[in-house]
């Protein structure tokens, strides 16, 4: 049984008028639907303007002044280089991902925005986001590529030969061996 609801401005009573309570709370309800709808409305515009709505992956950052005209997305002054590094010994083939993700942890001092090493997982996710060489998909599955603004870190060519390195789905890595009763 409720005794006391306490809100921001009033408290209720279950002796207080039950129809007004029902009409304030359903005011506040609607009021939650519409700033849900503006919000994703102008993450709408924000990402058909170019500008990726959501966080930025590493090495990338929001610019602390911005306006309508400048730029939104900016390059992270202490990351976008070491993240950079990662792409080139990628592309070089010197070494696998877990190799790279141990050197950019010890050797470079590759650390997140939140002051922590990169995890295992975090390289590969890194290595196959679509947002280093320039296009973004808002809302995530939706189908809605779109040419973002910021500066890409690497080219589509330098991304495509990644993924094939990888072996991503689509794009089959290439055979080391050969057997010939396979």
């Amino acid at each position: 049984l409720i005794k006391h609801i306490q809100t921001y401005e009033k408290s209720y009573y279950p002796t207080d008028n039950v129809l007004m309570m029902s009409v304030e709370f359903g005011m506040a309800n609607q009021f939650i639907r519409d700033l849900s709808t503006n919000v994703k409305r102008g993450m709408r515009a924000k990402a058909e303007r170019g500008w990726y709505p959501c966080s930025v992956p590493l090495g990338y950052m929001h610019s602390p002044i911005k306006g309508r005209s400048e730029e939104e997305i900016v390059r992270d002054p202490e990351r976008f280089e070491l993240v950079k590094r990662i792409f080139n010994s990628m592309l070089e083939g010197t070494h696998r991902p877990p190799e790279i993700i141990k050197i950019a942890n010890e050797k470079w001092g590759l650390i997140t925005s939140r002051g922590t090493k990169l995890a295992r997982s975090s390289i590969y996710r890194i290595l196959s986001d679509p947002f280093y060489y320039g296009a973004f998909e808002y809302p995530r599955r939706s189908g809605n590529w779109r040419q973002g603004k910021h500066e890409p870190m690497i080219t589509k060519d330098e991304y495509d030969r990644i993924q094939v390195l990888l072996g991503r789905k689509g794009k089959t890595r290439p055979k080391k061996y050969y057997f010939p009763y396979r």
